[in-house]
This record gives C-alpha cells, structure tokens and sequence, in this order.
C-alpha cells in the first residue's frame, strides 16, 4: 500500500505544539529559515512542508531551550557544518523527504543529547566517517528509503558508541561486501525493518536482488 510523504509528516503534525513553547510555521511557503526567527525560550520549531533549502550554521545559535526541530517535507539540500553545535540540548531531528545527498562529518556535530535522528526519503548516497561520532546518547535512526550502498561502521565513535533500539535502514541500493558485515550482525539486535520494506542487495554480481536479511556472515564476511 502506498503512503504518501504528506501523510507521514501528519502523524507527527500535534507533537510540536503540545508540550513547551513551538514555533509553528508548517506549511508556510518558507523559503528562507534565518528570517523566522522564534521567540526567546522557544522549545519546539516546526516548519515542516515548506521551500527551505539551505541551514546556515548561525540559525540555531542561543536557543538554549531548544529540544526539538522538525523541518520534514522541504527541499533542504545542503546543511552547512556545525549548524546544530550551539543547541546541545536538542534531542529530536526530523529531517525526512529533503533533497539531502551528502551527511558530513561536522553537520550533527556537538549533539550529545540527541535521541532521534530521521534522514529517511531523502538523496543520501555517502555519509562520511565520524559523522554520528557525538551522538552518544542516539537511540533512534533513520536511514531508509535514501540512495546508500555502503555504510562503514566509522561513521560511530567506537570508544563511545550509541546503543540504538532502532536503526532503520532498509529500502536502499546495498553492495553487499564486507563493508556491511557490522550490520549484518546486528540484524538479529537494533537494526530494524519495517513490514513490507526490504534490504536487497544491488551488487556483487553473485548477490544481485538477494535479500540482505536472508545471507550469513559466510558470504560476505572473510
């Protein structure tokens, strides 16, 4: 059955505005976020549906309340560096259906609180080792239906890794080799795969529409 991005985003539509001080401009026709500016105190800033396409690393600056950030359904293809690093108390990001291709290794730097991350439905085909390096306390990801075929495990901070209860990566273009081998064995712990998604393999050769979930670490993993 298909699910349209719009009704994805609904279900989260009220969370911004139950709890604590929001700033609530959804569906506004935003194309520029530094002239929104919230006000002081501001807990939540919803803007999701909107036309954004670029966070400056000086909108986020002395928002010290600040716990959550919803910018789901705009066209945001580029996020410049430390952006989120002057809001460290921000545990929820929600950045599904944007135009982003490129995770760097200092866009979510600083974040030690965050909880949730959603990058899902976006163009994401690298994401640069370290990049999830503070994000000690994640618990929550969100990777799928973006454009991968590899994800290294140097994207964590091995010394101080998280310990997710859901990682959702399926439903992108998998070359499955031993780069993948660290989530192959988490399968059967905190990667998580929704009902009707896959995790098909789009190469080698030999693994060509095989079903990620359904191979041993003896095919890939020497």
């Amino acid at each position: 059955m298909f699910v349209s991005l719009g009704f994805l985003l609904s279900l989260e539509l009220t969370i911004s505005i139950c709890e604590g001080t929001s700033f609530q401009r959804s569906n506004q026709g935003v194309t520029d976020i530094s002239v929104e500016i919230p006000p002081a105190g501001v807990t939540t800033i919803d803007m999701r549906t909107n036309d954004i396409t670029l966070i400056p690393n000086t909108y986020f600056f002395n928002m010290s309340s600040l716990g959550r950030i919803f910018l789901g359904g705009n066209k945001i293809s580029q996020i410049q560096d430390f952006s989120f690093s002057g809001v460290p108390t921000v545990w929820h990001i929600h950045l599904t259906g944007n135009w982003l291709s490129t995770v760097t290794q200092n866009m979510f730097k600083g974040l030690f609180l965050l909880q949730n991350l959603r990058l899902d439905i976006n163009f994401i085909t690298s994401i640069e080792s370290g990049s999830f390096s503070d994000l000690s306390a994640l618990k929550q990801l969100y990777l799928r239906r973006d454009q991968l075929q590899t994800l290294p495990d140097s994207i964590f901070d091995p010394l101080n890794q998280p310990v997710l209860t859901d990682f959702y990566i399926d439903s992108n273009s998998w070359f499955c080799d031993t780069s993948l081998c660290w989530i192959l064995e988490g399968i059967c712990g905190w990667i998580v795969f929704n009902p009707g998604d896959v995790m098909e393999c789009s190469g080698p050769a030999q693994f060509n529409d095989r079903l990620f979930t359904t191979m041993s670490k003896l095919d890939i993993c020497k």
